[in-house]
């Protein structure tokens, strides 16, 4: 299974219905199932989870605590990808070291969170 989710829930849903929706896919998902996420789940979690972003405010980075809102560590587990490099130096879709599309993450789903 994949679950694609694209700007979900940001722009059009208040953050609290915004986080009963995605603790709904948190449960929904099925262990294995490949989680494709643009702009990451952290930066989409940010606007129900006062602004941290999914990770918790104190620790940042690798291995950070994450928001007790939705436990993205014990839901799901981040994926390395390797992105295309920009043909071009002015590609307006690369980012700063000119890679392409650095703003699709990939997870795959460790458990279903009730």
């Amino acid at each position: 299974q994949v679950v694609v989710l694209h700007n979900a829930f940001q722009f059009f849903l208040s953050p609290e219905n915004s986080l009963r929706c995605w603790r709904a896919i948190a449960a929904a998902t099925k262990p294995g199932t490949w989680v494709v996420a643009c702009p990451s789940l952290e930066e989409q979690l940010a606007c129900c989870t006062g602004g941290e972003g999914g990770r918790g405010a104190k620790k940042k980075g690798k291995g950070a605590a994450r928001s007790t809102a939705l436990d993205l560590d014990a839901w799901v587990e981040e994926h390395a990808m390797d992105y295309p490099m920009a043909e071009t130096e002015d590609d307006e879709y690369a980012d700063e070291e000119g890679r392409l599309f650095t703003n699709i993450r990939l997870y795959k789903v460790k458990a279903a969170l009730v």
